[in-house]
């Protein structure tokens, strides 16, 4: 024997079973309430999706793939996160009409993205393993993919600071990038099959997490904000 693991596993009672079977459940019933919202948006207008408008010319340049990475980072990431944190929030504290505006709005948004193909990267636009250190385009998208999440975070401990002082200037930066985090988090969690109420309390933590690494080795959105607040410091 060693250490019992020669043992054979105890059965499951019939009430770990039954919650397994209803975690299960609702994680379902939430991926298929996306699934057939886009699915029917789908249906009434395949080619939207698709198809890139018209007199749609795809940026050829540093600037160009700038301004389109800082669309398509606003309309991806910072947008639909807001509904997916306020569908997480809902979850903990038990408000079905938090959960459901939150649900609601973050798809919603999600797919009113996903309709602007034009936005997405260039098909022939390499990754950093596949040589597209030496394309501008590339360094362009990133640098415009990130900016509005900067500009989010950094915009609104700005105005807390200047409202209210440095030190909720300071506190902002870091909630903002946890709401932002949590909710992107949430959403793939949800995306992945996790069970909303266990993705709820697994997104929290990641968003607190994250935040403190962002503040402490990233961009540093907390300090930036303290040093124009004041700056005497």
């Amino acid at each position: 024997k060693l250490l019992g693991l020669d043992q054979p596993a105890p059965e499951k009672s019939l009430k770990e079973t039954m919650m397994e079977q209803e975690l299960a459940k609702e994680s379902y019933i939430r991926q298929k309430e996306f699934s057939d919202k886009i699915t029917k948006e789908i249906i009434e207008n395949p080619k939207v999706f698709t198809e890139l408008p018209a007199d749609y010319k795809e940026p050829t340049g540093f600037g160009g793939q700038l301004i389109e990475g800082v669309k398509s980072g606003w309309k991806s990431t910072i947008v639909p996160a807001v509904g997916y944190f306020s569908e997480s929030l809902g979850r903990k504290i038990e408000s079905p009409e938090m959960i459901k505006w939150g649900q609601e709005f973050g798809d919603n948004e999600l797919i009113k993205y996903l309709k602007q193909p034009e936005l997405a990267r260039p098909a022939d636009m390499k990754g950093i393993t596949e040589g597209g250190l030496t394309d501008p385009r590339y360094y362009g998208r990133m640098i415009g993919e990130t900016f509005p999440y900067m500009a989010t975070s950094i915009g609104l401990s700005l105005i807390a600071g200047l409202l209210a002082g440095p030190e909720a200037g300071v506190a902002t930066a870091y909630a903002s990038i946890a709401i932002l985090e949590q909710g992107n988090a949430y959403k793939q969690m949800i995306d992945s099959g996790v069970n909303p109420e266990k993705a709820s309390d697994a997104s929290i933590l990641y968003g607190v997490v994250a935040s403190a690494i962002e503040n402490m080795t990233g961009f540093k959105p907390a300090g930036i904000a303290g040093k124009v607040l004041n700056p005497t410091k």
